[in-house]
């Protein structure tokens, strides 16, 4: 029988390599957290504007605006169910944060356009 050791070099690679991976997967939960935090900004105020503006009783402002705020949470939820604690995890986690980014971009951007028509 023969036993092999491990090149304390190679194990420390290994090592290095497993807490990069798990960084990356912080990471990942990180960009995911700050960038659903700043649609969810973004849409708040723009509910704000509309009550200040006492436009949020108006059909097409009300409707893009509860739209983005269902865009919003469909992806959060979309996201989170994609966390795991492995790199691939993450890597999926950011590239699903990209693919979001335009589906909240065109909702909210609606809602901001219906908004400023409505102040017309």
């Amino acid at each position: 029988m023969t036993t092999r050791t491990v090149d304390p070099t190679v194990q420390q690679i290994a090592d290095d390599l497993h807490d990069l991976r798990v960084q990356l997967v912080r990471l990942g939960n990180e960009t995911v957290d700050a960038t659903l935090d700043a649609w969810r900004a973004r849409i708040d105020s723009l509910v704000v504007q509309a009550d200040l503006a006492r436009l949020d009783g108006r059909d097409e402002v009300q409707a893009s605006l509860a739209e983005a705020d269902r865009v919003w949470r469909w992806t959060r939820d979309r996201l989170l169910a994609r966390r795991g604690n492995d790199a691939a995890a993450g890597e999926a986690l950011i590239e699903g944060v990209r693919a979001a980014r335009a589906d909240l971009a065109a909702a909210v951007d609606l809602a901001e356009e219906q908004l400023a028509a409505a102040r017309r």
